[in-house]
């Protein structure tokens, strides 16, 4: 028996700078419809696993392609051209693929969808799994009032749900999934080792990104850095312009890396990566540059 939840990307309302570079629908380069049907338009790739005539250099970008074409796109989530144009920058850059692979070592495995819904709270996004085995990724449509890069953020975040979910599905569910990981090999029994501690329908698919994935997220957004930061927003941070506040030069690895723990708040990794080093409120000010800024005005 498959058991079905939600896993949210857990995060705040931002506070600070409303960023040129947005997906809001009240800002100059919005694109951002309320559209929320629930129609679905499936990619038609199919890639076999060792593809003839393609040189060992293009493989990764072959299989790359084909992954993403075997994403179905919700028709809200096609038609919104801001987010799609997102989501297009993120594929002609390999990072979703990429990101997952890094750390896999293997194709991604979910069959995945991705939508905008009206989630009615403040959360940034969802992962939905269902029996048939398709597992969509919801983007909140009342939190699109961010970053481009935040928005980003959220996709590879709950792709990486996603990623775990299709393990479950896999294994036949949560109450095959041990016996499954002793008879398969050591990825699935490292997941069991998680849900046996943090339980299925507690933390431990957060518990367990925060303790494998937040350097291969901060790699992934580092790529997207010249499409989704403005040029003031840097050169505001390479001035010194944040120096009063951080007590230090701006750092642009801890951007990444406090950026890609958004929503592992509450995992214990956290707790000592950051809240037990004294760096939380240093984190928080890199927070709030992130998930609104990327933009800044200077008197």
């Amino acid at each position: 028996m498959i058991f079905i939840i939600e896993i949210y990307e857990e995060e705040e309302p931002p506070e600070d700078w409303l960023a040129r570079t947005t997906c809001d629908s009240g800002s100059p380069e919005s694109f951002c419809p309320s559209d929320t049907s629930p129609d679905a338009v499936e990619g038609d790739a199919n890639c076999p696993s060792n593809p003839i005539g393609v040189l060992d250099g293009d493989l990764n970008d072959y299989l790359a392609d084909a992954w993403e074409e075997e994403i179905c796109l919700k028709e809200n989530f096609s038609n919104n051209n801001c987010v799609n144009g997102i989501w297009n920058i993120m594929k002609d850059n390999n990072v979703g693929y990429e990101t997952l692979t890094n750390f896999l070592g293997d194709n991604p495995k979910a069959d995945l969808c991705l939508n905008i819904k009206d989630l009615e709270s403040s959360v940034n996004g969802n992962t939905d799994p269902t029996i048939s085995g398709e597992i969509t990724i919801n983007l909140n449509s009342r939190k699109l009032n961010r970053s481009k890069l935040s928005i980003a953020r959220t996709l590879l975040h709950e792709m990486i749900h996603a990623e775990l979910f299709s393990y479950v599905i896999e294994a036949g569910g949560y109450d095959n999934f041990q016996n499954y990981a002793l008879n398969y090999n050591d990825e699935f029994l490292a997941l069991w080792n998680y849900i046996d501690e943090y339980h299925q329908d507690g933390p431990w698919q957060h518990e367990y990104m925060a303790d494998n994935y937040v350097t291969y997220i901060a790699n992934g957004l580092q790529q997207l850095e010249s499409f989704f930061i403005s040029q003031s927003f840097k050169n505001a941070a390479n001035s010194g312009y944040y120096f009063d506040v951080l007590g230090e030069e701006w750092n642009w690895d801890n951007f990444y890396e406090y950026m890609a723990w958004e929503g592992l708040h509450l995992t214990e990794q956290f707790q000592t990566d950051i809240v037990n080093n004294g760096i939380q409120n240093i984190y928080n000010i890199y927070r709030d540059s992130f998930e609104v800024g990327n933009s800044i005005e200077l008197m």
